[in-house]
């Protein structure tokens, strides 16, 4: 970048020390490298405190956001509970681009699901409507609940869709809200109140893993 006639011809410049004549120099000379590294290079910024997990899913890199706690153009389809914090590369990335992250980059993206923020108080939890396939049931299929229910799959297409069923099992003992589990130790073996729910996070992420290897006492990676 070429320094400006007026500022060049400056008496303070001109007939100044040498020190202050380079340091005027150096800096016209690394402001646009400064500019197109704020462009064009991918930088972290605020992320609402998003745990994002790791990439053990066997949906990872495969540039869809495949964690159920994001929705967008670019989330996977039929996303379960089991890939929960589990996406985190692609889901990061695309993060990012929703939230401008990225420099001047854009395209398809993915935005957190703000119904898995913590509410202020239990009556101003947001239970959603009744949706969901499955709404009806007799069972909470709604993944941001911990539940005794015995439910061999939970999808991301009952999140805020099993609104009455969820009610009711807080109500009985049956649920107890979590909302976004990944990366919450304070979870791990906290009982239900009241009822006999015991929500252990690392057992359940064992127990996905053991699942999807065919292995017993699978441990998540």
């Amino acid at each position: 970048m070429a320094i400006p006639k007026w500022l060049y011809d400056h008496d303070d410049v001109k007939n100044g020390p040498a020190w202050r004549r380079w340091t005027i120099y150096a800096g016209f000379a690394i402001l646009p490298l400064a500019l197109l590294f704020l462009i064009l290079v991918p930088r972290d910024g605020p992320e609402g405190g998003i745990v994002f997990g790791d990439d053990s899913s066997s949906r990872a890199f495969n540039d869809t956001c495949d964690d159920p706690r994001f929705t967008g153009p670019a989330a996977g389809r039929m996303l379960s509970a089991s890939d929960m914090g589990r996406d985190a590369s692609d889901c990061q990335r695309l993060y990012r681009v929703a939230e401008g992250l990225r420099g001047r980059f854009r395209g398809p993206s993915v935005r957190y699901n703000a119904l898995f923020n913590e509410p202020a108080t239990q009556a101003d939890l947001d239970y959603g409507d009744d949706s969901g396939p499955n709404a009806g049931d007799g069972q909470c299929d709604d993944m941001r609940f911990a539940t005794s229910d015995m439910i061999v799959m939970r999808m991301d297409s009952a999140i805020g869709g099993d609104a009455s069923d969820c009610r009711t099992a807080v109500a009985e003992g049956r649920a107890q809200w979590v909302g976004d589990p990944v990366g919450r130790s304070d979870l791990v073996g906290q009982p239900a109140q009241p009822g006999p729910i015991q929500f252990d996070l690392q057992q359940e992420l064992a127990d996905r893993q053991a699942a999807e290897t065919g292995k017993p006492n699978g441990k998540p990676k």
